[in-house]
């Protein structure tokens, strides 16, 4: 069922007495070493979801000013209302994902944060160590308990009670409009131990991520698609765990269940990560992704990739493989 919060101790809600004020900057986690993962590698959804939105706006990345203003590029240069841009990340976990970019995005002139960011997680437990020993709060960061898809069911649930857009611009910033609103990122990091395959049962047929109830047509074009954000441009980034045969299929059901006009890119895992093959991210992006633009939100000259992952540079290398190769 889904539970907005749970009643968690301290939940940082996105309002009320208790909200933390955290603008201190999180460290995106380490790609290498023993603790290090490749998971923080989802976090690039927002530099690209910015390439694609200046690629869209067509400013000019020859320009001198362009990277200093990328490094403000959220409150300064696309946001031109004072409404939080919505990020959704299903299967929370530690929650370092979703504080990378609660707390990372450069906030409004008056201090208030451009992001909402909503961490979706079936486990009780889970959430409150999240809280307890990762420390997940965040004024613009939302801990909700509930799966992936009972979640999105009542998103459409509460925009189907929203038909009035002069009460929804009218209670904007109310805790149930947020809830209610579309997004332009939208991370899946969520395996439930199950595997998919196809007409054989031969372990090149096997996905183990997404779990098995997100690897339907159903699941992406009835739940996901009408929770992105149709007016803005969007970036889907999810976490693949599987053989190459069951992951080009899942890349190719994900195109047919998408609008038409979204392309997909594969990005594997940086090499020096030493992670298994198996492993690979999936970007779904509302527009085109240009090499120019991701020259300079991730190359050496851009001080803001490094905001959201570590060592960009590595995963810029793997973007451009995939780029390579459409899907």
């Amino acid at each position: 069922k889904y539970v907005p919060n749970s009643n968690i101790s301290g939940s940082g809600s996105g309002s009320g007495d208790n909200d933390i004020d955290n603008n201190a900057a999180t460290a995106p986690p380490h790609l290498l070493g023993e603790s290090g993962t490749h998971l923080g590698g989802l976090a690039l959804a927002v530099p690209l979801l910015n390439c694609i939105s200046d690629a869209a706006a067509g400013h000019d990345v020859n320009n001198n000013n362009y990277n200093d203003d990328n490094n403000n590029h959220d409150n300064q240069k696309k946001t031109k209302t004072k409404k939080e841009k919505e990020a959704i990340v299903i299967g929370a976990g530690a929650c370092t994902v979703p504080m990378v970019l609660a707390n990372n995005s450069p906030p409004f002139p008056n201090g208030a944060s451009s992001w909402n960011v909503r961490a979706i997680e079936p486990s009780r437990d889970v959430l409150h160590a999240a809280k307890t020993y990762f420390g997940a709060e965040a004024k613009s960061l939302e801990l909700i308990q509930s799966t992936g898809e009972e979640y999105l069911s009542s998103l459409l649930q509460q925009q189907h009670q929203q038909t009035s857009t002069t009460s929804l611009e009218k209670d904007y910033n109310s805790k149930s409009s947020r809830r209610g609103r579309k997004c332009q990122i939208l991370i899946v990091d969520a395996e439930d131990g199950s595997s998919i395959s196809g007409d054989s049962s031969s372990e090149e047929e096997i996905l183990t991520a997404p779990p098995k109830s997100m690897q339907s047509k159903e699941f992406w074009s009835n739940l996901v698609v009408p929770n992105l954000d149709e007016k803005e441009e969007v970036v889907i980034a999810i976490n693949i765990i599987g053989t190459k045969a069951a992951t080009k299929r899942f890349q190719h059901m994900l195109k047919d269940a998408l609008p038409g006009h979204y392309d997909i890119v594969s990005c594997g895992v940086p090499p020096e990560a030493g992670v298994s093959s198996r492993h690979s991210l999936l970007f779904a992006l509302s527009r085109p992704l240009e090499e120019e633009y991701l020259d300079c939100l991730l190359g050496n000259k851009s001080s803001m990739a490094g905001l959201y992952v570590d060592l960009p540079h590595l995963w810029l290398r793997e973007l451009k493989k995939g780029l390579l190769c459409p899907i």
